[in-house]
């Protein structure tokens, strides 16, 4: 997986404590475990038990996980603040997993851009990536946007716009 990869060439994938918000059939919180660290895999919905002891399922949605202060050294929230209902409540939920980052901890998370297939569709929401820039706090380790064709989950094609953010708490 590209983000385990980027983070590894950092010296960010050593182990310690890390969180999977919107772990889903928890395939990134396996290779989180396979790399030496305790997963906190946060979903709305658990799914069948993962079979490694390292990680731990939490049914919630984020925003009713309860966050403690520096708490992780890892947290990686892919594809799920566009579900969110506002732009507001998605940088609310940044800070919110960002205050649960260690000193010298990394986050990685991505939102959907407005080129996206899907902007416009009820109860998501699309973030243009000048926006989202200012107001993404942290030292940003890489941040970027793409656009491309690719398959949603069932298989079907369709057009992308993604970006991408891996911060560090200072």
């Amino acid at each position: 997986m590209e983000i385990l990869n980027y983070l590894k060439s950092i010296g960010k994938l050593n182990g310690g404590k890390a969180l999977d918000v919107g772990a889903g059939h928890g395939f990134l919180a396996k290779q989180l475990a396979l790399a030496g660290f305790e997963v906190d895999a946060v979903d709305k919905e658990t799914v069948e038990d993962l079979g490694n002891p390292k990680i731990h399922q939490i049914s919630q949605t984020i925003q009713d996980f309860e966050i403690k202060p520096e708490e992780y050294d890892l947290v990686i929230a892919r594809n799920i603040f566009p579900f969110l209902p506002s732009s507001e409540i998605i940088f609310q939920m940044i800070d919110k997993l960002y205050t649960g980052l260690k000193s010298g901890g990394v986050m990685s998370f991505t939102l959907f851009g407005p080129r996206d297939d899907w902007a416009g569709k009820e109860g998501m929401t699309f973030i243009e990536f000048d926006e989202a820039l200012v107001k993404v706090p942290g030292k940003k380790l890489k941040a970027g946007t793409e656009y491309f064709l690719g398959p949603k989950m069932n298989g079907e094609l369709k057009n992308w716009h993604i970006h991408h953010f891996v911060i560090e708490k200072l």
